[in-house]
C-alpha cells in the first residue's frame, strides 16, 4: 500500500561535461558506451544518486543485462546508487515507460521532492511489471546493516505479483552474483518466500526476478535496489571490478588528450583534472580497502596485460598473511621480471609474507622510516583446556578419523601433533628461503643466516642485511620505474640491471 509508481520521461537537460551535477535525481547514465563517460566520474565521487536500468529491445526483451551490469560493478566497489527506470526509450521498438520505476515513500505526501527523497535512499526497484516487495531482517531496499566482524546469516524475506510478465525465476543477487534460486511454477500470479544467506564479507543483497511469455525467451523482470551489509571496520569493495572503472576513466583521459575534437581550453582542462580527480579517489579507496592474495594477482595481471602501463610499483604497508596462494603469487611477478620493470616499496611496514610477495620485484625499497623483515613462519596452538575446567566446562567429542581433531583448543598438543606441526612450519618456512634466494641470487644458507633471521628490522639494518636494495621515498620509486617502463622493451631488463649495479654503490638514492 506505500508504492507509488512514476514513470521516469525526462530529468532536464543533460550537462555533457558531467561537472554541474544538481543533487537531483541524476540517473541519465545509459551511454555507459560512450569514449569519454564523464558519468564515471559523478559516481566515483558521489554525485550520484541514480541508476537507470534501460531496455535496448522489444516488449519482451526485458531490462538490458548491460545496464545492470555495470551496475553491479559500482556496487561492488560501494557506491551505493539506487535502481531507477529510463527517462527514454533506447529502441524504436520499445515503449515509453517500459522500465518502471517504484518508489516506496512510507507516511509522506505523495509529491516530487518526497519521491526524490526515497530515490536517493534507494528504496526502489525497476520492473516490466511484477511487482516485488524485499527485506533483510526486516530492513527494506536500501537500507544499511551493520554485522560484527565475524558476519552472520541473514533472513531476506520476498513477495512478487503479477498480471502481466508471468514469473519463472525469482533470484538472490549478493555482490553481483546469484547466491540462491527459487523456481515459480507456472501460472502463478503470487508468490512469496524467503531465503538464508551467510554473510562474511561487507556485501549488498537484493532481489532479481526474471520471467517470460510461453513463446518467447525468459527476460530479467523486475530488480529492487540493495541492501547493504557492512561488517566491523570494512567497507564494500572488489579490486576487479575497481580495476575495470579504472581502465574505463584511463581510457577516457586517453581519448581526450589524442583523438578526441578539441574542446575549449578551459572545458578540456575541467574535464581532465575531473578524470584525474576520479582514478585518484578511487585509487585511494583500492589502498584503504586492502588487497587479497588473489585481488593482487588480479590487478597484476591487468597491469601486465595492459599496452597503458608501462612499469608496476608495488605500495607495501602490511604485516604478512597467509601462506595459501602465496608461493604461486610471488613466482609469477618474479617470472614477470624483464617484461616491465617492478619495484617494490615497504611504506610504513612490509613483514612476513607481505616480504615474500615484494621481493619478487625487480627492486625492493623502504622509506627511511619503514620497517622490513619477519622472515620466518609460525604457527600457534592455544590450549584451553584448564580455562574451560576452571569455567566448570566439559567437552565430549565425537570424531572419526585419526588425525581429524588433531590440535584442537581444549586440550594439549600430542607429542606427534607437536611434530607434525613442526614439520608444516619448516615446510612453509623452506618455501620462503628458497623463494627469497632465487630473488635475491644468493644461496639458501645465506637466507637463513641472515636477512634478519626473522626480525624485524628498520631501513639501515634492513639495506644491510640484504632485505632492500635501496633507501628512497614513493615519489624517486614511482620515478625510477616510469624512466624503466620509458625504455624500448628489449632493452628493460639490461638497462635496469646495469643502473642497479651503479645504484647499489651505496644503495641510497
Amino acid at each position: 500500500n506505500d508504492w507509488k509508481e512514476t514513470v521516469i520521461l525526462h530529468l532536464g537537460d543533460h550537462d555533457p561535461s558531467g561537472l554541474d551535477m544538481s543533487r537531483d535525481i541524476q540517473a541519465r547514465l545509459r551511454t555507459f558506451r560512450s569514449e569519454v563517460d564523464v558519468r564515471r566520474i559523478a559516481i566515483v565521487m558521489d554525485q550520484i544518486d541514480a541508476v537507470e536500468m534501460t531496455s535496448w529491445d522489444n516488449l519482451y526483451g526485458g531490462i538490458d543485462p548491460y545496464s545492470i551490469s555495470d551496475w553491479y560493478r559500482y556496487l561492488n566497489c560501494g557506491y551505493f546508487v539506487a535502481a531507477v527506470g529510463g527517462t527514454d526509450k533506447m529502441c524504436a521498438a520499445t515503449a515509453v515507460g517500459t522500465v518502471r520505476t517504484y518508489a516506496q515513500i512510507d507516511n509522506r505526501d505523495f509529491t516530487y521532492d518526497s519521491w526524490k527523497e526515497s530515490v536517493r535512499s534507494g528504496k526502489t526497484f525497476v520492473t516490466y511489471g511484477p511487482l516485488i516487495e524485499f527485506s533483510v531482517e526486516g530492513h527494506t531496499m536500501g537500507a544499511r546493516i551493520e554485522l560484527p566482524k565475524s558476519g552472520g546469516t541473514l533472513n531476506a524475506q520476498w513477495k512478487v505479483a503479477t498480471v502481466t510478465i508471468p514469473v519463472s525465476k525469482v533470484e538472490l543477487i549478493v555482490n553481483g552474483e546469484t547466491r540462491d534460486i527459487i523456481s515459480i511454477k507456472e501460472g502463478r500470479r503470487e508468490a512469496q518466500g524467503n531465503f538464508s544467506v551467510k554473510i562474511d564479507k561487507s556485501s549488498w543483497i537484493a532481489l532479481r526476478v526474471r520471467g517470460s511469455y510461453s513463446d518467447k525467451q525468459e527476460m530479467i523482470a523486475a530488480h529492487s535496489s540493495p541492501v547493504m551489509v557492512k561488517l566491523e571496520e570494512k567497507d564494500i569493495f572488489a579490486a576487479a571490478d575497481a580495476i575495470t572503472i579504472l581502465e574505463q576513466i584511463e581510457g577516457a583521459i586517453a581519448f581526450i588528450d589524442t583523438v578526441a575534437t578539441r574542446a575549449q581550453v578551459k572545458t578540456y582542462k575541467t574535464v581532465k583534472m575531473s578524470l584525474t580527480s576520479a582514478h585518484r579517489s578511487l585509487q585511494n579507496r583500492m589502498h584503504s580497502a586492502g588487497t587479497s592474495v588473489e585481488e593482487i594477482g588480479m590487478m597484476f595481471d591487468a597491469s601486465m596485460a595492459s599496452s597503458r602501463v608501462d612499469g608496476i610499483v608495488f605500495d607495501v604497508d602490511s604485516p604478512g598473511g597467509g601462506v595459501p596462494g602465496l608461493p604461486e603469487l610471488a613466482d609469477k611477478v618474479f617470472n614477470g621480471r624483464g617484461v616491465k620493470p617492478m619495484a617494490t616499496i615497504s611504506n610504513g611496514l612490509m613483514a612476513s609474507a607481505a616480504l615474500w610477495l615484494g621481493s619478487a620485484a625487480d627492486e625492493v625499497w623502504s622509506l627511511r622510516s619503514s620497517e622490513t623483515g619477519s622472515l620466518g613462519v609460525f604457527h600457534l596452538h592455544l590450549d584451553e583446556s584448564k580455562a574451560l575446567e576452571q569455567d566448570g566446562v566439559v567437552v565430549t567429542e565425537f570424531s572419526a578419523g585419526r588425525f581429524k581433531t588433531e590440535g584442537a583448543p581444549w586440550g594439549p598438543l600430542s607429542e606427534e601433533a607437536k611434530e607434525f606441526l613442526t614439520a608444516r612450519v619448516d615446510e612453509a618456512y623452506g618455501w620462503f628461503v628458497s623463494a627469497m634466494a632465487q630473488f635475491k641470487g644468493v644461496s639458501p644458507a645465506s637466507v637463513r643466516s641472515g636477512f634478519g633471521e626473522g626480525r624485524v628490522l628498520g631501513a639501515d639494518a634492513a639495506l644491510k642485511a640484504n632485505l632492500i636494495d635501496k633507501i628512497g621515498s614513493f615519489e624517486q620509486v614511482v620515478s625510477r620505474v616510469a624512466k624503466l617502463g620509458s625504455k624500448p622493451k628489449g632493452r628493460r631488463a639490461a638497462a635496469l640491471r646495469a643502473e642497479m649495479a651503479l645504484d647499489n654503490a651505496d644503495g641510497i638514492i
